[in-house]
């Protein structure tokens, strides 16, 4: 049976604050919450979670992007990237789930494992949420004042557009 879930990254005060996953399974069962973090700062501040069958993907400002168990919250996998996590991840594609850190890069992981399929550096923090297209192209906005388009598969450089300030914003794709 397929249940609807709602995941909410949040941070509660407690004696600091601590990054959680709230996940309530709106068919009246009882929710999860899962301690991510304690670091005297840590929260999912400006991030979204992403779901996919039965895991629930967030970043968080210290500097790790989580995956969970989306029915019980059991950690499944978790990588520290160089910077704070506030790019929400995209949907998983072909396997890989795509994020930005505030480290200047770009990430590919495999989704079930966590092993990093790649990461491309920008010359800013990535505030942007990665899209996926049908074209097999990642894009998403650098502080460096870039649009970028990736290959999803290698993390290669398919070009960049610069736009004068800062890509804070997640791209909207359409085929017109």
């Amino acid at each position: 049976m397929h249940q609807r879930c709602l995941f909410l990254p949040c941070w509660q005060v407690t004696r600091s604050l601590a990054l959680t996953i709230l996940a309530l399974i709106l068919v009246g069962l009882t929710p999860w919450q899962v301690l991510a973090a304690t670091h005297p700062y840590t929260r999912a501040q400006g991030t979204h979670a992403a779901a996919t069958g039965s895991t629930v993907y967030v970043g968080s400002d210290d500097s790790a992007f989580y995956a969970f168990n989306a029915t019980t919250g059991a950690p499944f996998w978790k990588y520290v990237t160089g910077g704070s996590v506030f790019s929400s991840p995209s949907s998983v594609v072909n396997g890989l789930i795509y994020v930005g850190s505030y480290d200047h890069a770009i990430y590919a992981f495999q989704a079930n494992t966590g092993a990093l399929a790649w990461k491309y550096a920008t010359g800013g923090m990535v505030h942007s949420s990665p899209r996926v297209a049908s074209n097999g192209l990642v894009y998403v906005g650098s502080d460096d004042h870039s649009l970028y388009a990736l290959n999803a598969s290698t993390g290669a450089l398919a070009w960049r557009f610069l736009t004068g300030n800062a890509v804070e914003s997640t791209p909207t794709v359409a085929v017109v």
